[in-house]
């Protein structure tokens, strides 16, 4: 072969050249093992299913760039090429590769609305395995459009409406498909579902007004009991106070959410129902028991129901007011210079040794 240039390899005539070349110039100079022939093949350029690694060798480089000459004539011969290729790599479930096999293939451009509509398919078909169903629905659609007999594109596209809850679209395609006899399953789930999400949405209408009742309610009852608040009643900036707001029992009293802060400490509780009629100290008494259960910030056990102070701070002016353990909370929240902050009542506690300050 010396003399012979590869790289402009042109002729189908060069090729054989090259191949007959390939063969008698050694390769096989032990003889053709019949043991062993799956892996000469696969080793010969000609027939090889992959390519080697590392750089090609000239005569591998020369058959890929016969085999993916976009500057030929036969770019049916090309878009099955790529076609082959994805098909390969679908096999091997490397679905990326056979997406960018297929869309290389469609690139083309070729005049067979028969061979793109497979294209379209096969490419519907590793996207829905990777999950895109939206690109596999778009394809499996496009195939449609190109051959109406595709049955696979249309169960493909199909599947997809479903994946992505497109449920009253599926129903509207099912009844206009060639196939509808055969969707029948799909476009029943398909109505089985639009019917769930109807019954949901009414539910949830139907619970969005009994909450704006409920909460009207308890707008009637705080503003009956004169008690100032800022802001929302029932949303809490306290992460701990996270979906729990002020609430009526069946006795009609309102159950507050409430925050102690510990400045001492630097610590704070969070109580999530604290009725209107209880008193501070009872809720005192199950916090500060003395016993394994009392917090472990206070080692000297000084937050004791019977040595402690609690105060409010008038938000407006800053002025800090204690008041009696056993006042209940009812006759706190409707002291004028009580105001409730985000939906939480808050109380400042220290030990008797300790002051209060603004």
């Amino acid at each position: 072969m010396e003399g012979k240039e590869i790289s402009g390899l042109n002729e189908e005539a060069d090729l054989f050249d090259i191949i007959a070349h390939h063969v008698t110039s050694g390769q096989y100079k032990d003889g053709w093992d019949e043991d062993k022939w799956e892996q000469q093949m696969e080793e010969h350029p000609l027939f090889m299913t992959k390519a080697p690694e590392g750089e090609l060798p000239p005569l591998v480089e020369a058959i890929a760039q016969i085999k993916y000459d976009e500057e030929s004539d036969n770019l049916i011969e090309l878009a099955n090429n790529y076609k082959d290729d994805g098909n390969e790599n679908f096999r091997l479930k490397k679905y990326r590769w056979a997406v960018d096999c297929y869309r290389k293939a469609l690139e083309c451009k070729v005049k067979d609305n028969q061979l793109n509509s497979i294209l379209f398919n096969n490419r519907a078909s590793a996207n829905f395995h990777l999950e895109n169903y939206r690109s596999s629905m778009l394809d499996a659609l496009q195939a449609i459009k190109l051959n109406p007999d595709n049955k696979k594109a249309t169960l493909r596209a199909v599947e997809c409406m479903m994946k992505l809850e497109k449920y009253q679209f599926c129903v509207d395609f099912c009844s206009k498909s060639k196939f509808s006899s055969e969707l029948t399953s799909y476009k029943t789930k398909a109505l089985e579902s639009l019917k769930r999400i109807e019954r949901d949405e009414r539910k949830a209408k139907a619970e969005e007004r009994k909450i704006k009742l409920q909460q009207e309610e308890i707008k009637l009852a705080v503003e009956k009991r004169k008690i100032n608040y800022s802001g929302s009643l029932f949303i809490a900036s306290h992460p701990a106070a996270e979906g729990h707001h002020v609430h009526l029992n069946d006795q009609g009293e309102l159950i507050w959410p409430v925050l102690f802060v510990y400045p001492e400490f630097g610590q704070s509780d969070f109580i999530e129902s604290f009725n209107e009629n209880d008193s501070f100290d009872q809720h005192f008494s199950a916090m500060f028991p003395l016993n394994e259960d009392h917090p472990n910030w206070d080692v000297d056990r000084k937050y004791r129901p019977d040595n402690l102070k609690v105060a409010f701070q008038d938000a407006r002016s800053g002025q800090i007011y204690p008041f009696k353990l056993t006042r209940k909370l009812k006759s706190i929240l409707t002291d004028p210079k009580f105001i409730i902050i985000s939906a939480i009542p808050t109380f400042i506690v220290v030990s008797n040794d300790k002051s209060f300050q603004s």
